[in-house]
């Protein structure tokens, strides 16, 4: 099955999934995953082709920052240091500005910090990417958070798709970004984060995603998407968006470009298309550099084109820094 080169409508593209999983599911596939219908990789990857480009212009060089606003009380005053800071923003392309799931914060799209962000990032020609977490958080500390299944559940998964894409088109954002991690107090955090994902579990999982994908379409870009380790849980949430946020890459310096080894489940594959970078402040004493943020001047030393000479995949660069020193990062970033 062939899906149209630039699907008009998220619907064409759920149309296309749907009826490729039908055939696959009717005629056999490779038991490897290649080509599984379990999978969708080829038309996800088809997807992906005709999906970037309302994002990304083809051929550019793309670099992200990842923003976090917490929006509560308590933080107010760094959220508000962030947003003065994107309003002389250098050498980023695009920005992901994302917010928690906080309970107490329901339409974070309508936030004053949001809105000054939102048009800050405009004046300069930045282009906004907005995002969410995807799991309800309660801030550390809050006693007898509750547990939930909702991560086995389609219709979660496609309702929080549909809602960051209603947000995201409120903003004017050019893209959408769900981040999979469970922060905080989610109810996920305990069968997630802290347990071995067994396979049965993996399939339940991937079964929700897929259907809520069909349904709602996916999001442009998700974050965690692979793991050294199999039984993660982002190998099963990647195909929530059409991009993958790579976090493996978040220490790796030039100009060797080592990653460390991914070791995917079996029918899955690790795909690079965006090359994470975790920035902090000046390197500590320490002599091992595999755990340590880069400096921006390690960041700036990074050439996409040799990296692209080893993954030819990659778009770009999207860059984490920790929510504590992004202000302070981003006032001093060189000119």
């Amino acid at each position: 099955m062939r899906c149209p080169s630039r699907p008009r409508s998220h619907v064409l593209a759920a149309a296309c999934w749907l009826t490729a999983t039908a055939l696959c599911s009717s005629v056999g596939c490779d038991p490897r995953g290649q080509q599984s219908a379990a999978r969708g990789l080829s038309v996800q990857s088809a997807f992906a082709a005709s999906h970037v480009e309302p994002i990304f212009t083809p051929g550019q060089d793309v670099r992200l920052l990842l923003v976090l606003l917490k929006l509560r009380k308590d933080t107010e005053q760094t959220d508000r240091a962030i947003v003065d800071a994107l309003a002389q923003l250098r050498w980023f392309t695009h920005v992901i500005l994302t917010v928690p799931s906080w309970q107490e914060v329901p339409e974070a799209s309508e936030h004053e910090l949001v809105r000054r962000a939102a048009a800050a990032l405009r004046e300069q020609g930045i282009g906004l990417v907005w995002g969410r977490w995807l799991w309800v958080a309660w801030p550390e500390g809050v006693k007898d958070a509750p547990t939930s299944e909702s991560h086995f559940e389609a219709d979660f998964y496609s309702e929080a798709i549909r809602r960051v894409r209603r947000e995201s088109a409120s903003l004017g954002a050019v893209g959408t970004f769900l981040d999979a991690e469970p922060y905080g107090q989610s109810a996920q955090k305990p069968t997630m984060k802290f347990t071995e994902l067994t396979e049965s579990d993996r399939v339940r999982i991937h079964h929700a995603v897929s259907q809520a994908v069909a349904e709602a379409g996916p999001v442009d870009l998700i974050y965690p998407t692979s793991s050294m380790r199999p039984s993660h849980f982002g190998w099963p949430l990647a195909d929530l968006g059409v991009l993958r946020c790579d976090s493996k890459t978040y220490y790796v310096r030039a100009p060797q470009y080592r990653l460390p080894v991914v070791r995917p489940p079996p029918g899955y594959e690790h795909r690079l298309d965006l090359w994470g970078v975790n920035v902090g402040l000046a390197a500590t004493g320490s002599t091992d550099r595999r755990s340590q943020p880069l400096t921006v001047g390690e960041l700036l030393a990074l050439d996409l084109h040799d990296i692209r000479r080893q993954y030819p995949g990659c778009r770009g660069l999207w860059v984490y820094m920790d929510y504590s020193i992004m202000a302070d990062v981003l006032r001093n970033w060189p000119n």
